[in-house]
């Protein structure tokens, strides 16, 4: 009974450890980026951030065109063509959909480095009262 607790309290440890060892080196460019100062800190983290979870979207896109696949094999084991027909063109729309993901990432990055290079690094000066 308590070796249960202690193995999924120390499988929740290791998952937060990994956790922080992964946000560490998420924030690393933060702390790297010395002439772009904090805007190109945060830009450059941005730019990490949108390509792991581009990278997520890749990973999670091929277990789906592995889970398709075998569904339509299985369709076609059991002998209904319907089946295996859907499956098939959920393969094809996912492979488009791979094919927009692999350029993305250079997109998002364009768009950011766009973005910073109207970017002003003069402070914003508020007006007082009196």
């Amino acid at each position: 009974m308590y070796g249960n607790n202690v193995a999924r309290y120390g499988y929740r440890l290791f998952v937060a450890l990994l956790l922080l060892l992964y946000l560490v080196q998420a924030v690393s460019p933060v702390l790297a980026e010395g002439g772009g100062g904090i805007a190109g800190g945060i830009a450059a983290l941005v730019k990490k951030v949108i390509d792991a979870m581009i990278i997520a979207g890749g990973i999670a896109l091929a277990f789906f065109i592995a889970f398709t696949n075998l569904s339509a094999m299985v369709a076609r084991g059991v002998g209904m063509p319907y089946v295996e027909a859907n499956a098939t063109l959920k393969i094809i729309s996912l492979v488009v959909l791979f094919g927009f993901l692999v350029f993305s990432i250079a997109i998002t990055n364009a768009i950011i480095d766009g973005i910073m290079a109207y970017h002003s690094n003069e402070p914003i000066k508020v007006p007082s009262v009196g």
